[in-house]
């Protein structure tokens, strides 16, 4: 898992140790979370967003 941490870390210009620390961990839950909608139940997902 660490080849992973440590592309996704070169990627987004981070100090590269491998490790998830906070700062790699903070820029993994912005990427994860863009284009994310609250749904009708209150929950996020992707994709299309319901209309109410």
């Amino acid at each position: 898992m660490s080849d992973a941490i440590q592309a996704f870390q070169i990627d987004h210009g981070l100090g590269v140790d491998g490790l998830l620390g906070p700062e790699a961990r903070e820029r993994l839950s912005e990427d994860l979370n863009t284009g994310r909608y609250p749904t009708t139940a209150g929950h996020t997902g992707r994709g299309l967003p319901l209309t109410a």
